[in-house]
């Protein structure tokens, strides 16, 4: 199964790479990528998108395509900071993934990089294809995961109780009380994995970001709140916009240097 459909405002290489979704690999002529139970590849020319695996709806979905960056743009207020990352990354868009196979790529990310996260989550999925019921201790102890095999044993636990889909169906709340899955990793998938697009995770670099942009110092799960009243319903894009663009502007953003306002 081949296809090609044009595309506006949009940048594979932002999308994939900009830490929102890991099980991917880039090849010479583009991307293979493994997402909700799918295996295909993908890769961009200008504005034309070609993939093969699986079909045009599915990639359509998978990449938001029916989203419009200028317009979500539009509803977020008026932000020199934010102009500046939508600039440089309001070609990415935020992807639809799986919940479950969401939580399981954030609960491998503590203590982590990109590589290293995609090293245990390729591991888990050759060892168990993300099937909760294989996760058993003994295997997941063994595939160099560290201290997170715990958070997935735990996840695996809750979700063998009530089954996958019923899982699935309750929603953000189904991840309480698993073990690993803080308020980043539970924002992470409430915005990646159930599309609650107001959902803003809080991590270093946005933390750091917040902080010598807009002068704000405040715990984390205050900052979640100012972020929320500032920013409405569609944070997750401008926590996305600003992640991308404080890594890629780290020079700028160490502490106690604080930029020229734009």
């Amino acid at each position: 199964m081949r296809g090609w459909l044009l595309t506006r405002h949009f940048d594979l290489r932002q999308t994939l790479e900009c830490g929102q979704f890991f099980d991917w690999s880039r090849g010479s002529s583009g991307y293979q990528v493994r997402a909700c139970g799918r295996v295909f590849e993908v890769s961009q020319e200008g504005d034309r998108l070609t993939f093969s695996g699986v079909e045009k709806a599915f990639i359509q979905r998978f990449f938001s395509l029916d989203h419009q960056p200028a317009a979500i743009r539009a509803r977020l207020p008026p932000d020199p900071w934010l102009d500046k990352a939508f600039a440089a990354y309001g070609r990415l868009r935020l992807l639809r993934q799986d919940p479950w196979e969401c939580l399981v790529a954030f609960l491998l990310s503590p203590v982590s990089n990109i590589p290293r996260i995609q090293r245990n989550l390729r591991s888990v999925h050759d060892a168990t294809g993300f099937e909760p019921s294989r996760m058993r201790p003994a295997l997941l102890k063994g595939l160099g995961l560290g201290f997170r095999w715990r958070f997935l044993d735990s996840a695996a636990r809750r979700v063998n109780k009530q089954g996958l889909g019923r899982w699935r169906k309750r929603g953000p709340a189904a991840m309480q009380g698993i073990l690993g899955a803080g308020p980043k990793v539970q924002d992470c998938v409430r915005l990646f994995g159930y599309a609650d697009y107001s959902a803003f995770p809080v991590d270093t670099w946005i933390r750091r970001a917040l902080q010598e942009l807009y002068g704000v110092k405040l715990k984390d799960r205050e900052l979640r709140l100012w972020a929320g009243e500032r920013f409405g319903p569609w944070g997750g894009y401008a926590q996305q916009w600003l992640f991308a663009w404080s890594r890629s502007e780290r020079r700028f953003l160490r502490p106690g240097r604080i930029p020229a306002r734009p």
